[in-house]
């Protein structure tokens, strides 16, 4: 029988609330005595702008083809600049079929990166991280917390303006399905990141050793 995990330090358990059951994670990847410091998907800023301009740039199109296709219920309600109007469309035209296509392909795309970024889970434990992503195959990964050797953290001016960075893990790779030296993109308050896994490892380090 594995023993119990230790407890989370005192400065953690203040800071933010334990839990026994994820919310995010699947419950079954928690062993017995596990308990759960941090938890969270990437920043939405990582998956979405790209897809939300397209989506922009889909309805422009179509608003502006619309407002000229003969028959149409918007037809000459938008009152676009003359450089851009001035044109008759019927409904089965090439313009009609592009708007249509380009409106599907902004749809499509939002709707990859929203199930990749809901299938992303960071998660810090009293023992190990884990990292888990993928859509249809389910990537796993963690990490015991002795074998982690640093946790650096990479922002760019406008990232620390957002809240989020990257989050480069050094660890002692233990097999296949562990993580080696990784970036962990788009975290959220990567630096208070950081001090859980500190102070992680300082309650999970036995007594009398020391990390190099």
């Amino acid at each position: 029988m594995a023993a119990p995990a230790p407890p989370a330090p005192p400065h953690l358990r203040a800071e933010r609330r334990i839990r026994d059951v994820p919310k995010l994670l699947k419950a079954t990847y928690l062993t017995e005595g596990e308990q759960l410091l941090w938890e969270t998907r990437p920043t939405r800023y990582l998956y979405f702008p790209g897809p939300v301009l397209l989506l922009l740039v889909a309805g422009f199109y179509n608003l502006w083809v619309w407002d000229q296709v003969t028959g149409s219920p918007i037809a000459g309600r938008i009152a676009f600049p003359w450089l851009l109007g001035g044109h008759q469309f019927g409904v089965d035209s090439l313009e009609v079929i592009v708007g249509i296509l380009l409106l599907l392909a902004g749809i499509l795309f939002f709707a990859i990166r929203w199930f990749r970024y809901a299938s992303t889970v960071y998660v810090i434990t009293s023992t190990r991280l884990i990292r888990q992503e993928g859509i249809f195959s389910r990537d796993f990964k963690d990490v015991q917390l002795e074998q982690i050797r640093g946790v650096d953290v990479r922002q760019t001016a406008g990232e620390r303006l957002l809240g989020y960075g990257r989050v480069i893990v050094s660890a002692e790779s233990g097999g296949p399905n562990s993580l080696g030296n990784e970036e962990w993109p788009g975290m959220v308050k990567p630096m208070e990141f950081e001090k859980v896994v500190e102070g992680a490892q300082q309650a999970f380090r036995p007594p009398g050793t020391y990390y190099r």
